[in-house]
């Protein structure tokens, strides 16, 4: 004998828990449908689309040894909808009496290097003998050597026209070289 409460129609248990576990799951996607348009919305789930530079990270104003902090593109944790990225912490900007720089003319203003590598000593930089570069340059370019990059961003202050680049060789004088080009006015 059944219960009192108990359904006179077993099947209607079957019917009634299929409803239940299905609704259920709707609820599930709906509500996750939900908070992931919320989350878009909001910009938490958005790709940057580049992680800067170290150069472009950091404040150059000339040389300096105040630390650069930039952000990493792996996040370390995620809680809800808030992304937190580790930082890395870069050495300081080395101070110029630590660089050896090299300049070089590629214009045809006659003494123009030595008198640019003058100015980048008078500055504190440890500068090798001048010279003249084989090609001509429409635009200066400072050539760094890897892990001088940032140095290279900081003496692109004192050469205000110049494209930073690495060294396109594999024998550098000096950590920077600078090439003077046509448009170098100072």
């Amino acid at each position: 004998m059944p219960g009192r409460h108990a359904s006179p129609d077993p099947s209607r248990f079957r019917r009634d828990l299929t409803r239940l576990v299905v609704l259920a799951l709707v609820t599930v996607v709906v509500g996750a449908s939900v908070l992931l348009v919320i989350r878009l919305l909001a910009g938490g789930g958005e790709e940057p689309d580049a992680v800067p530079s170290a150069a472009e990270s950091s404040d150059v104003s000339g040389p300096t040894s105040t630390a650069a902090t930039v952000a990493s593109t792996t996040p370390s944790t995620t809680t809800g909808t808030t992304t937190t990225m580790p930082t890395t912490t870069l050495p300081p900007v080395r101070d110029p009496g630590d660089v050896i720089v090299v300049v070089l003319n590629s214009t045809r203003v006659a003494g123009l290097a030595g008198r640019v590598t003058e100015r980048l000593s008078d500055l504190g930089y440890l500068t090798l003998e001048p010279d003249n570069h084989p090609t001509s340059l429409e635009t200066s370019v400072i050539w760094y050597v890897e892990e001088f990059e940032r140095e290279a961003e900081a003496l692109a202050e004192e050469i205000a026209d110049a494209n930073v680049e690495p060294f396109p060789g594999d024998d550098p004088e000096a950590a920077l070289t600078v090439v003077l080009g046509a448009s170098y006015r100072r």
